[in-house]
Parts: structure tokens; sequence; C-alpha cells
């Protein structure tokens, strides 16, 4: 079976689709019709996240609450960083279990250590 057909399938059985046309395109199938489907699945969710988070970042500054300043997109990921953190921690305290992402995290930086 052909490398873009594989390609093709593994996208579509994870449900990647908008990386269809890029695939297409490396392969040189009908150019045009590839690149405008990239800008729209790709390039315009792509700007409407970033005028999303840069409104969200402006307003934040201006906006009070009773509770205070309304936070801006990086204090934002970095509660649920500490959120996801406290969680980790207390589920290690409740099973004894280390999460995955740590294991992985030990396993990462060990092949850099013995390297």
């Amino acid at each position: 079976m052909n490398l873009k057909y594989k390609l093709l399938k593994a996208v579509d059985i994870a449900g990647l689709n908008f990386l269809r046309p890029i695939i297409l395109l490396c392969y040189k199938e009908e150019p045009e019709e590839q690149l405008k489907k990239i800008g729209q699945q790709v390039l315009i969710p792509l700007l409407a996240i970033t005028v999303f988070m840069t409104i969200w970042y402006v307003m934040s500054e201006e906006i009070q609450t009773k509770s205070g300043k309304l936070p801006n997109p990086s204090e934002t990921l970095g509660a649920a960083s500490a959120i996801s953190t406290f969680a980790q921690r207390e589920n290690m305290k409740e099973t004894g279990d280390v999460p995955m992402i740590v294991k992985f995290q030990v396993c990462f930086l060990g092949c850099f250590l013995f390297v």
C-alpha cells in the first residue's frame, strides 16, 4: 500500500482530518484546492483563536469585578497547571501510584542523563 494512503487512513482514523489537505499537498494533488482547504481548516481557526486570546488579554486588564481583576490567559494557564499538579499529588497520596506523565518525564530525562 502506498505511503500516502496509509497516512490518509491514519489521519482519518485519528480524526485529524484537517491534516488531509497537507498530506495531499505534499503529494502535489490539486495544489490550489489543497491550499484553499488548508486556509479554511487550519489558518482561519488559528487566526480566530489568536484574535480571541488577544481580546481576552486586552480586556482582562480593564475589567474589574467584585472578586478582583479578570485573569488574563497566562494567569489562567498557570492556575490550571497548579490545579492539575495538586490533583496529581492528591491522587498519588490516595493510590500510591505515580501518574503516567511523571513516569514519562522521568523516563525522558533518564534517556538524556545516560547519553
